[in-house]
Protein backbone atom coordinates (compact mmCIF):
# COMPACT_ATOMS: atom_id res chain seq x y z
CA UNK A 1 0.00 0.00 0.00
CA UNK A 2 1.40 3.69 -0.94
CA UNK A 3 1.42 5.10 2.86
CA UNK A 4 1.73 8.40 0.76
CA UNK A 5 -1.63 8.45 -1.14
CA UNK A 6 -3.54 10.39 1.74
CA UNK A 7 -1.24 13.08 1.52
CA UNK A 8 -1.29 13.05 -2.55
CA UNK A 9 -5.07 12.28 -2.06
CA UNK A 10 -5.48 14.92 0.29
CA UNK A 11 -3.83 17.24 -2.28
CA UNK A 12 -6.62 16.23 -4.80
CA UNK A 13 -9.37 17.61 -2.63
CA UNK A 14 -7.55 20.56 -2.15
CA UNK A 15 -7.02 21.10 -5.51
CA UNK A 16 -11.18 20.99 -5.87
CA UNK A 17 -11.91 23.14 -3.57
CA UNK A 18 -9.39 25.63 -5.09
CA UNK A 19 -7.05 25.43 -2.47
CA UNK A 20 -4.04 25.27 -4.17
CA UNK A 21 -1.79 26.37 -1.57
CA UNK A 22 -2.64 23.92 0.50
CA UNK A 23 -2.35 21.21 -2.12
CA UNK A 24 0.65 22.13 -2.76
CA UNK A 25 1.96 21.61 0.73
CA UNK A 26 0.95 18.18 0.73
CA UNK A 27 2.48 17.77 -2.67
CA UNK A 28 5.78 19.36 -1.22
CA UNK A 29 5.38 16.75 2.03
CA UNK A 30 5.06 13.37 0.14
CA UNK A 31 7.65 14.46 -2.74
CA UNK A 32 10.40 15.16 -0.31
CA UNK A 33 10.16 11.66 1.08
CA UNK A 34 8.72 10.30 -2.51
CA UNK A 35 10.50 12.78 -4.88
CA UNK A 36 9.44 10.61 -8.24
CA UNK A 37 5.51 9.57 -6.26
CA UNK A 38 3.89 10.05 -9.84
CA UNK A 39 0.47 11.51 -8.04
CA UNK A 40 1.84 14.28 -5.82
CA UNK A 41 3.99 15.52 -8.96
CA UNK A 42 0.95 15.62 -11.02
CA UNK A 43 -1.28 17.29 -8.56
CA UNK A 44 1.14 19.99 -7.55
CA UNK A 45 1.36 20.73 -11.24
CA UNK A 46 -1.38 20.82 -11.38
CA UNK A 47 -1.30 23.62 -8.47
CA UNK A 48 1.23 25.06 -10.20
CA UNK A 49 -0.69 25.98 -13.21
CA UNK A 50 -3.96 27.16 -11.56
CA UNK A 51 -1.51 29.94 -9.72
CA UNK A 52 -0.45 30.49 -13.10
CA UNK A 53 3.56 29.60 -12.10
CA UNK A 54 3.61 27.51 -15.28
CA UNK A 55 7.65 27.11 -15.20
CA UNK A 56 6.68 25.02 -12.41
CA UNK A 57 3.91 23.11 -13.59
CA UNK A 58 5.86 22.38 -16.76
CA UNK A 59 8.53 21.30 -14.84
CA UNK A 60 6.36 18.80 -12.53
CA UNK A 61 4.89 17.41 -15.51
CA UNK A 62 8.28 16.69 -16.90
CA UNK A 63 9.30 14.95 -14.00
CA UNK A 64 6.54 12.69 -14.02
CA UNK A 65 7.08 11.41 -17.40
CA UNK A 66 10.04 10.38 -16.28
CA UNK A 67 9.16 9.12 -12.36
CA UNK A 68 6.19 6.89 -14.44
CA UNK A 69 6.91 6.16 -17.88
CA UNK A 70 2.93 4.93 -18.34
CA UNK A 71 1.97 8.28 -17.42
CA UNK A 72 4.11 10.16 -20.06
CA UNK A 73 0.61 10.70 -22.50
CA UNK A 74 -1.35 12.04 -20.09
CA UNK A 75 1.61 13.81 -19.02
CA UNK A 76 2.18 15.26 -22.34
CA UNK A 77 -1.26 16.47 -22.93
CA UNK A 78 -0.82 18.77 -19.55
CA UNK A 79 2.49 19.69 -21.07
CA UNK A 80 0.54 20.59 -23.96
CA UNK A 81 -2.28 22.96 -22.12
CA UNK A 82 0.39 24.44 -20.01
CA UNK A 83 2.09 25.63 -23.16
CA UNK A 84 -0.90 26.93 -24.89
CA UNK A 85 -1.39 29.45 -21.88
Amino acid sequence: ADQHAPGANRAAVYLELKQYDAALQDCDAVLQEHPNHAKALYRRGLAHQALSDFDRALADFQRLKVADAGQSGFADAQIDKVQEL
